[in-house]
C-alpha cells in the first residue's frame, strides 16, 4: 500500500495474518481505526510500515502479537492509545527513525516475551516513553528520546530486560525504572536529566547497571529503594539534583565506581533503614547543600578512595543505632562542619583516610552508643578540632596524626564521652593536644603530644579523667600535662620534656594527679607546678635540669607527696613550698620528711637526705 488513506475501516486498518505479508509505505495514512492502525497477528506474518503516519486509532498504532514482526522505518505513531505494541514469545519490532509520541499511555510497549530494537526514535509526550514487562521481553534501544512524558521515559517490570546506548530520558517525573524481582535496565552514555523527580529509580527487586551516564538537576538523580532493589553504576554523573545524588532506602543496594556525586542540594549520597547498602569505589561527592555521604536508620555505606569536599555541613554522617560507615583511603576536608560525625548510635570506621580543613572539626562521635574507629588516618588544619568525643560519644585511635588543628587536637566532652589512643601524635594543635573536659575520658597509650601552642594535655573539670601510658610531652608552649577545676590525670612511664613553663601543673582544690615512673626534666620553669588546691603524687619519679625548680607548691590546700623522686641538677632549687604549699618526701624504707611553705618565712637552705637537691620553703 503506497500513498493510502485507510481511515475508519473498523477494527483494524491493516492485518498481516497466517504468514502473510502486507507494507505501508510512502506517505500512507492509517488513521481513526477502532482497534489497531495495523496488526501483525502471528508466526510468520510480518509488515514494514516506511514513511507513513499512524495516528489516532482506538487503541494501538501497531500491533505485533506471538511470533509476528514489524519493521518501520521514518514512521509517525501519535494520538493512539499505545504507539506500538508487541506481545508474546517470538513477536519482534524493529523500528528507525520514528516518532512515536502523544499517545494517551505509552509510546512502545514490549511484553510477554517479546523483543524490539529502537533506533533513533523518538517517543514524548506519551504517558510513558517505553515500557517493557514480563520474564523473556527484552528491547535494545540506541540513540531514542524519551523525554517529556507524564510518568517515566524508559520502563521494564515482572522481569522485563532493556538496554538502552545513548539515550535520552530528560523532563519526565521519572527518568527510568526498574521494578520487581528480574527486572533489568542496562544503561551506557544515557542522559536522565531534568526529570521531575527521579533519574533512574529501582525498586522491588528490580536491578539497573549504568555505564557513563548522567542523572542531572533530577529531585533524586539515582534511587535503589526496597529488599532486592540494586544499582551499579560506573563513570556516571549524578550532581546538581535538588535533593540527592544518590539514594538507597528500604533494603535498596547501590554499588558505585568513578561517579561524581557533586553540588547536590541536600546529599551526595544517602542511606536510610535497615539492610540498605552502598558501596563506593574511587568516587567523589563534593559541594553538596549538606552531606557528602550519609548513613540512617540503620543503613551501611563502605567508601574506599574516595573524595568528600567542601560540602556545607559533613563529609560524612551517620546516625543512628545499626547505621555505620566504613572508609578507607578517602579523604574529607573542607566541609563546613565535620569532616566525619557520628550521633544518635552511629557508628563509623576510618583507615588510611585523612580529614583536613574542616570548619569545625575533623572528626566527631556524639551521643551514647555513637562510635568512630580511627586506623592511620591524619586529622589535621581543622578549624577548630581535630577529634572529638561529646555527649557520650566514643572514638578509638590507632597511629593517627592529628597536627595543626587551630584549637585543640583530640578530646572527650562530657560524662561518657570517651577518646582511646594508641600509637598516636598530637602536635602542633593551637591550644590543647589532648583535653578531657566536664566529665569526659581520654585513654593514651605510646603516644606523642608535641610542640602545641599551650597545653600537650589537660584534665578540667570534675569527672573528666586523663590516663597516659609510656606518652611523651615535649616542647608545648606552657605545660606538658594540667589538671584543673577537679580533672584528674594518671601518668605512668612518660616523658614530661622540654615544655616551656612546667612539665606538670595541678590547679584548683580537687584536681589531681599520680605520675608514677615518669620523667619532668628539661622545662622552662618547673617540672612539677602545684597551685589553689590542687595535689600530685608522685613515685620513682626524675625531675631534673629544669630551669627553675624540680618541683614547686603554692597555697594553702596544695599538697605534693612523692616517693623515692630525683629533682637534682635543677636551675635554683629542687623543691619548693610557698604560701601554705605542703610537700610530703618519702624515701626508701618509707622514711618521711615534711616541707610546709609560710607566706611569712625566707627561703632557707637545707639538704634532704631522702631526695637528690634542695627542698625549700620559700617566700616571693
Amino acid at each position: 500500500c503506497e500513498q493510502c488513506d485507510l481511515s475508519d475501516c473498523g477494527f483494524v486498518g491493516v492485518a498481516a495474518a497466517q504468514g502473510g505479508r502486507a507494507e505501508v509505505v510512502e506517505g500512507s495514512r492509517v488513521v481513526g481505526n477502532r482497534h489497531f492502525g495495523v496488526l501483525a497477528t502471528d508466526a510468520g506474518s510480518s509488515i514494514l510500515i516506511k514513511d507513513s503516519h499512524l495516528i489516532q486509532n482506538g487503541t494501538y498504532g501497531a500491533g505485533v502479537g506471538a511470533g509476528a514482526r514489524v519493521h518501520g522505518l521514518n514512521c509517525t505513531l501519535e494520538r493512539n492509545q499505545v504507539g506500538i505494541v508487541s506481545k508474546g514469545t517470538g513477536s519482534y519490532v524493529q523500528i528507525e527513525n520514528c516518532n512515536i509520541s502523544r499517545n494517551e499511555r505509552i509510546g512502545l510497549g514490549v511484553r510477554e516475551g517479546a523483543t524490539a530494537e529502537a533506533k533513533h526514535c523518538t517517543m514524548k509526550w506519551n504517558q510513558y516513553g517505553m515500557c517493557i514487562s514480563n520474564s523473556g521481553s527484552s528491547i535494545f534501544l540506541d540513540s531514542c528520546d524519551m523525554s517529556e512524558n507524564q510518568t517515566h521515559g524508559l520502563g521494564a517490570s515482572e522481569g522485563g530486560c532493556l538496554k538502552a546506548v545513548r539515550c535520552v530520558l530528560t523532563k519526565n517525573q521519572v527518568g527510568v525504572v526498574s521494578k520487581g524481582a528480574n527486572s533489568r535496565v542496562e544503561l551506557k552514555r544515557c542522559i536522565a536529566n531534568k526529570n521531575a523527580r527521579i533519574g533512574v529509580g529501582i525498586r522491588e527487586g528490580g536491578t539497573a547497571l549504568c555505564t557513563s551516564c548522567e542523572m542531572k538537576e533530577n529531585q533524586y538523580g539515582v534511587c535503589a529503594l526496597n529488599a532486592g532493589a540494586s544499582v551499579t553504576l560506573h563513570n556516571c554523573d549524578a550532581s546538581c539534583n535538588e535533593r540527592y545524588g544518590v539514594s538507597s532506602s528500604d533494603g535498596g543496594s547501590v554499588e558505585a565506581v568513578e561517579c561524581s556525586l557533586n553540588c547536590n542540594q541536600q546529599l551526595g549520597i544517602g542511606a536510610w533503614h535497615a539492610s540498605s547498602k552502598v558501596m563506593l569505589l574511587r568516587c567523589e561527592a563534593n559541594y553538596n547543600g549538606r552531606t557528602g555521604l550519609a548513613s540512617r536508620v540503620g543503613s551501611a555505606i563502605a567508601a574506599r578512595d574516595c573524595i568528600l569536599k567542601g560540602n556545607q555541613q559533613f563529609g560524612v554522617y551517620v546516625c543512628g543505632e545499626g547505621s555505620s560507615v566504613t572508609l578507607m583511603d578517602c579523604v574529607s576536608s573542607d566541609n563546613g562542619l565535620y569532616g566525619v560525625g557520628a550521633s544518635e548510635g552511629g557508628t563509623a570506621e576510618a583507615a588510611f583516610s585523612s580529614m583536613k580543613g574542616n570548619k569545625q572539626a575533623g572528626v566527631v562521635a556524639k551521643d551514647k552508643g555513637s562510635r568512630l574507629s580511627l586506623r592511620e588516618c591524619i586529622i589535621a588544619e581543622n578549624f577548630r578540632i581535630g577529634v572529638a568525643a561529646i555527649v557520650g560519644g566514643i572514638i578509638d585511635a590507632i597511629g593517627c596524626k592529628v597536627l595543626q588543628n587551630q584549637r585543640v587536637g583530640m578530646g572527650a566532652w562530657h560524662t561518657g564521652s570517651l577518646v582511646t589512643l594508641q600509637d598516636c601524635n598530637a602536635s602542633q594543635n593551637g591550644a590543647t593536644g589532648l583535653t578531657a573536659i566536664e566529665g569526659g575520658t581520654v585513654d593514651a597509650a605510646n603516644c606523642t603530644i608535641r610542640s602545641n601552642s599551650r597545653v600537650g594535655v589537660v584534665a578540667k573539670d570534675e569527672g573528666s579523667r586523663v590516663f597516659l601510658r609510656q606518652c611523651n610531652m615535649r616542647e608545648n608552649g606552657r605545660i606538658g600535662v594540667g589538671a584543673r577545676g577537679k580533672g584528674v590525670v594518671e601518668a605512668v612511664g612518660c616523658s614530661i620534656m622540654g615544655n616551656e613553663q612546667s612539665g606538670v601543673a595541678a590547679k584548683d582544690s580537687g584536681s589531681r594527679m599520680s605520675l608514677l615512673r615518669c620523667s619532668l626534666s628539661g622545662n622552662g620553669r618547673y617540672g612539677l607546678s602545684v597551685r589553689e588546691g590542687g595535689a600530685v603524687e608522685a613515685v620513682d619519679c626524675t625531675l631534673t635540669q629544669n630551669n627553675h625548680m624540680g618541683l614547686c607548691v603554692w597555697h594553702h590546700g596544695s599538697k605534693v607527696t612523692v616517693w623515692r623522686c630525683d629533682t637534682s641538677q635543677n636551675g635554683q632549687h629542687g623543691m619548693g613550698a610557698r604560701e601554705g604549699g605542703h610537700v610530703q618526701i618519702y624515701g626508701h624504707g618509707d622514711r618521711f620528711e615534711e616541707i610546709q611553705g609560710h607566706s611569712s618565712e625566707t627561703a632557707s637552705s637545707s639538704t634532704v637526705p631522702l631526695v637528690q637537691g634542695n627542698a625549700m620553703a620559700l617566700k616571693m
